[in-house]
């Protein structure tokens, strides 16, 4: 077969254009360190480090995850500490009541700060979630009179594929369930304002019973 000089032009430009394609994808690695810079080089191999890529992504967002929950962890636990050093204050206040009768008015405007402060604490955020708030964390969950209006619900985060971390640590868990401390302060404000030993006595037991069953955490 007779070969034209228009073919063997052609058949020469062929090559060296494939050359070319060559020297520029080694330019291309050189230069980026990168053996695949687009879906072409290698369609297989581009597809294995997309589907490696959305593994990474989603491993570093379990990541971040239980790195937000440590944080609301090491907040509860600072929180909580914080409540109990403002309970040992209020059964310090109610102990002394005994000996200081004539300080009872004062007495009574330290418990009322103490309580002031507790609901504070009750409604602690995080960032933007309030901690003891349930599944309503962008609310506060106490009122000023110490009602709660949050629910029952858990703080959650994915861990994992399947695997999920559950903090239930609702206001009612730990502020009114088993004793009211915003009602025993409040009482005990009022029976201090009023002189009266024996609702004193009354409510510096409840204070006892709270510190007692009080899920305080304590980390080393």
């Amino acid at each position: 077969m007779r070969i034209t000089h228009q073919q063997a032009t052609a058949s020469v430009l062929s090559s060296l254009n494939r050359k070319s394609e060559l020297i520029q994808t080694a330019q291309r690695m050189v230069s980026t360190g990168k053996r695949i810079s687009m879906p072409s080089d290698d369609p297989q191999t581009m597809a294995d480090i997309l589907d490696a890529r959305q593994i990474l992504s989603t491993l570093e967002q379990y990541q971040r995850n239980i790195d937000k929950a440590e944080l609301h962890t090491e907040a509860l636990a600072t929180t909580l500490e914080t409540v109990n050093d403002f309970i040992e204050r209020a059964q310090g206040i109610a102990a002394g009541a005994g000996q200081s009768p004539d300080l009872h008015a004062v007495l009574a405007t330290d418990v009322a700060l103490v309580r002031e402060q507790l609901i504070q604490l009750a409604n602690q955020q995080l960032g933007d979630v309030y901690l003891f708030a349930g599944h309503q964390g962008d609310t506060a969950p106490f009122l000023n009179d110490g009602s709660y209006i949050g629910d029952q619900g858990a703080y959650r985060v994915s861990i994992g594929p399947s695997a999920e971390l559950s903090l239930k640590v609702d206001g009612t868990t730990i502020f009114i369930d088993t004793e009211d401390i915003f009602s025993i302060l409040e009482n005990l404000q009022t029976a201090l304002e009023n002189g009266d030993s024996g609702q004193i006595d009354v409510q510096a037991a409840a204070l006892d019973r709270f510190h007692g069953h009080q899920p305080i955490c304590r980390c080393p």
